[in-house]
């Protein structure tokens, strides 16, 4: 694509099984890479450099409208003193808050793409969220006419998150199928060489089955001498090239699987001691970027990180699986303390981070966050299941209500009314009587019984409302 005239944009991002559903997790890499901004900079210095960046192609309300809204998508919010109008008036309303984020990000795009071709990358899709689906398709459908296109890179399981991917966008679908015998056979003897025996290609060909990987990491065991207990399953073949390795290497392997698919030279270093072991740890990283386990990453959604990724899923699953309990349990905790300091700013990471480390406290606050954003995002199956997550987690009184009143909004806009009821009342009698958040699931109550026709809980609603006078709805 970088070799055609008028050479576009390549705007990437990638998803992580860390970080799967979480609302515009994807959509949020693509602006962030784009405009240079990294989370963990100051917030003011984000904001510089969005705006910046959509200065080249917009200006005056325009500008300061799409920056504004851009801005909430990637983590670095206006102070509401200094907020517009229009901004203040959605975060009262997720639903609109939605809306603006959508529009903002339409209007940029075709700004980009009055002047210059665009393709965004969306790398392991099946990892990423609705909001930012969402968001593409409807770019793909009213800037149908600009140079604008989506390059998404998945496993088959995609379309069981996502269920009719952009079918009515012009999607093109090539399917990956496995390596048939005659380009299998050919690929391991371009590698070992034309005198490996018959039966070696044989065995080496029918045990990977067509799967690409498998077959790499197999020629590799062979090439290394291992070709006389070759392993049955492509796991077992990663777990044992894993335990082959020096114990510091194997060490390395499972601080860093702790994060996800993707890890950070100075997370590593937070959780296996500190400053102390940096040399020992960055001559261990090279080893294993120089045995493929890794690969270093050209950027880091990080300042001063440098960010690596795990070659394969299954390296880092099998990583994962050789942590002890208490082991993953602490690394968890590690992991989301130093995610916080070096300024992560997407909420489901970290609720999952302090939820698997048992530390169910920290990880209520984060699942409301994440589940107000999946809201924002009109994801209304991810928002009642984050705000599950929470409550599970211990959220009681009126944290347990606002989470309630949460869902019940969500239940509404997805016009499942009885359940908006139910929830809108238990976050009635959860919440402080008279509290501005009350009111709110007073409202919803009051709007969801309409709805079904639910007249004596109405006018229940009608008369508590009533007893707190004019004064107290006002406010």
């Amino acid at each position: 694509a970088r070799e055609d005239v008028p050479r576009p944009q390549v705007w990437m991002a990638r998803g992580d099984a860390m970080s799967v559903g979480s609302p515009f997790g994807l959509l949020a890499q693509v602006i962030r890479r784009a405009a240079g901004v990294r989370q963990g900079e100051p917030v003011v210095l984000r904001q510089q450099k969005l705006r910046a960046r959509l200065a080249r192609y917009l200006e005056g309300m325009a500008l300061d409208r799409v920056a504004e809204f851009l801005a909430e998508v990637v983590g670095a919010p206006v102070e509401d003193s200094i907020a517009s109008v229009q901004l203040r008036a959605a975060r009262q309303d997720a639903v609109l808050m939605g809306d603006q984020r959508r529009r903002a990000w339409e209007d940029w795009l075709a700004a980009e793409c009055s002047h210059q071709p665009v393709l965004v990358v969306l790398e392991d899709l099946q990892w990423g969220d609705v909001p930012t689906v969402g968001f593409v398709d409807a770019a793909l459908r009213n800037l149908r006419e600009k140079p604008f296109m989506v390059l998404a890179l998945a496993r088959p399981e995609v379309h069981d998150l996502f269920p009719k991917l952009w079918a009515d966008r012009r999607v093109q679908e090539i399917r990956l199928g496995e390596l048939t015998r005659r380009p299998a056979e050919k690929l391991v003897r371009q590698t070992l060489g034309s005198s490996v025996p018959v039966a070696t290609v044989q065995r080496i060909v029918e045990l990977a089955a067509g799967n690409a990987f498998y077959m790499e990491e197999l020629i590799r065991a062979v090439a290394e001498g291992q070709g006389d207990a070759l392993p049955e399953t492509v796991l077992a073949m990663v777990q044992a090239r894993l335990e082959s390795l020096d114990a510091d290497a194997r060490w390395i392997l499972r601080a860093a699987s702790v994060f996800g698919g993707a890890f950070w030279r100075g997370g590593v270093l937070s959780l296996l001691g500190g400053a102390q072991r940096t040399t020992e740890i960055d001559q261990w990283l090279a080893v294993l970027v120089d045995r493929e386990l890794v690969s270093r990453r050209a950027d880091s959604r990080f300042p001063a990180e440098e960010e690596f990724a795990f070659r394969h899923g299954l390296v880092r699953e099998a990583a994962y699986a050789m942590l002890t309990d208490d082991d993953r349990i602490l690394g968890h905790r590690l992991a989301a303390e130093w995610l916080e300091r070096v300024g992560e700013t997407d909420p489901a990471v970290l609720a999952e981070h302090y939820d698997r480390a048992h530390e169910p406290a920290r990880a209520i606050g984060w699942y409301e966050n994440a589940a107000l954003g999946a809201l924002e995002g009109n994801d209304f199956a991810a928002a009642l299941a984050r705000a599950e997550r929470a409550i599970a987690c211990g959220a009681a009184g009126a944290a347990r209500g606002e989470l309630r009143l949460l869902q019940a909004e969500a239940h509404r806009w997805s016009g499942e009314h009885g359940q908006a009821a139910a929830l809108a009342e238990e976050a009635l009698e959860l919440l402080p009587s008279g509290a501005p958040l009350w009111f709110a699931a007073a409202g919803e109550l009051g709007e969801a019984c309409g709805k079904i026709g639910d007249i004596e809980r109405l006018r229940r609603v009608t008369t508590t409302l009533a007893e707190h006078g004019a004064e107290g709805i006002s406010g």
